[in-house]
């Protein structure tokens, strides 16, 4: 289980190849501020703002094996780790507008 607990937190699920299979925006104090992520499913956080996490996971806690981590990103500190950043946090751009258009209201 994944919480925000400060902040908006975009989360986003992939399958074994890289595909993008779905999107998940927590915000703290908004409509949605938890998610259970299954064991073994290919995500990843991107922060919108400062963001204060909170994560249980069953089990002691196991840093990753080399064949669990995710071929197809790229690794912190990489070239194209920045486009790559980039490309995650416009899966929410939509999302943002809305957002916006909203609160203008």
């Amino acid at each position: 289980m994944l919480m925000i607990l400060r902040g908006r937190l975009g989360l986003v699920f992939f399958d074994d190849d890289g595909a993008v299979t779905g999107t998940v925006l927590l915000a703290a104090g908004g409509e949605r501020i938890a998610v259970n992520i299954p064991a073994g499913q290919f995500h990843t956080g991107v922060a919108f703002e400062p963001s204060v996490v909170f994560e249980a996971k069953a089990g002691p806690y196991r840093p990753h094996a080399a064949d669990e981590k995710a071929a197809f990103a790229p690794a912190e500190g990489a070239r194209d780790a920045p486009a790559y950043l980039a490309r995650l946090k416009s899966l929410f751009a939509a999302r943002a507008a809305k957002r916006a258009k909203k609160e203008r209201r």
